[in-house]
């Protein structure tokens, strides 16, 4: 497990400033996206089982 936290952040230290910010604009994309589709995935059940 440390061997491969390790590498992830070797990598992470090797990218430009460019490369890192998109890395990152990508991985708050993607956490907003998931979070939004969980969200409506959990009010569509709320509403069927009539809990709202």
């Amino acid at each position: 497990m440390t061997d491969k936290i390790k590498e992830k952040a070797d990598k992470i230290r090797a990218m430009t400033d460019e490369e890192l910010v998109a890395y990152v604009e990508n991985r708050v994309k993607k956490a907003h996206s998931e979070g939004f589709n969980k969200g409506r995935k959990t009010a569509k059940q709320e509403v069927s089982n009539g809990d709202r």
